[in-house]
């Protein structure tokens, strides 16, 4: 599934994280990426809450340094991932440039 560039301020919570605000970098019907400043783990089960849409749940697939690989609990409609697409910003913030630089 192909999945199109976004910028979008989120927040990001765990059973045994605090909320924190991260930057989804990337968005597809089945998962997004994420620039964050934690570190997590495959397998961590974590919310995702984009602003005008709610929470999404999911876990992370693969993690490297400030970024991780999101995969929602449920395929997201298509609608939902054109909205999302919609309220995008034209320009990264600093740390999702800096994630983009590092992961390609």
């Amino acid at each position: 599934m192909e999945r199109a560039r976004v910028y979008i301020g989120a927040l990001l919570a765990g059973s045994i994280t605090r909320r924190m605000h991260v930057s989804v970098c990337d968005v597809s019907a089945l998962g997004c990426r994420i620039s964050a400043r934690s570190r997590f783990n495959p397998g961590d089960f974590l919310t995702v809450s984009l602003p005008s849409f709610g929470p999404f749940g999911g876990s992370v697939v693969w993690a490297r340094e400030h970024c991780i690989g999101f995969e929602f609990a449920r395929p997201l409609h298509p609608a939902v991932v054109a909205r999302i697409i919609g309220t995008s910003k034209s320009h990264p913030p600093a740390m999702a440039r800096m994630s983009m630089l590092r992961t390609g």
